[in-house]
């Protein structure tokens, strides 16, 4: 029987907020692979340490978005390169590569975008700030985050860093508080999404800047059309197990 995989509201919370952010990008990240929250991977000596940092330099630079997002993809690599590990512990070092992979990824979209669009790119989250941008806060504050969404037109989401499913809690969030989802693409995007996986789903960082340029042509009206099919279309996606 199809359930919910996340509890899907009715409708959009509505709200009297201004609209007066053109995008919001609310995470936080950690790109160094020499993080603390990278242990299992530094627990390795220098010589593995160094394949998983190109791998995941590699995979980033050649190739798109839904490729990138696959666990499986990044669990082939781990299993070669740690064959004498059982499966759980295989697992375990996959789930800090693949975070490491998507932590990255958050990293080269905001960069793009906060040099092309400036004051017009808005981005929450403490860990930003000792990578060179500027940011108000850090993410942890629930109501404000719901605030920032709701004076927000778009706002992004580089996906979860423990899994490919389109849908989780940021998403969930945007949506509900009366903002526009841009999203990365991943292998799944296409069945939540349908035609609108084209405008609202970008699968590189060339993608990324073509569909904002687009976006932002938009008119109030068209952006209030795009973000009520989002909402219906998860919501009907959201009740069917992918």
């Amino acid at each position: 029987s199809s359930k919910s995989i996340l509890p899907f509201p009715k409708k959009i919370r509505l709200s009297n907020t201004n609209k007066d952010i053109f995008i919001s990008y609310i995470s936080e990240v950690s790109i160094e692979i020499s993080d603390p929250s990278y242990s299992l991977i530094n627990s390795y000596n220098s010589s593995i340490i160094n394949k998983i940092d190109n791998f995941v330099y590699k995979i980033l630079k050649e190739n798109n978005f839904d490729i990138i997002s696959k666990f499986e993809f990044c669990y082939d690599f781990t299993s070669e390169l740690f064959n004498n590990l059982s499966h759980y512990e295989k697992i375990n070092i996959n789930n800090e590569i693949y975070r490491l992979i998507k932590n990255r990824l958050r990293y080269n979209c905001v960069k793009s975008l906060n040099k092309h669009l400036k004051q017009d790119f808005y981005l929450i989250g403490k860990s930003w700030k000792k990578l060179g941008f500027e940011t108000l806060r850090n993410n942890y504050d629930y109501f404000d985050n719901r605030n920032k969404y709701s004076s927000s037109i778009f706002s992004l989401d580089c996906g979860s860093t423990s899994g490919e499913y389109p849908i989780y809690l940021r998403t969930y969030e945007i949506v509900l508080n009366s903002s526009c989802l841009f999203q990365t693409m991943t292998s799944m995007s296409s069945q939540l999404f349908g035609d609108l996986t084209k405008e609202v789903c970008f699968n590189n960082l060339e993608d990324m800047m073509k569909k904002i340029e687009t976006l932002r042509k938009l008119e109030k009206n068209d952006v209030e059309n795009l973000k009520n099919k989002i909402f219906n279309q998860i919501k009907k996606n959201n009740l069917q197990s992918l």
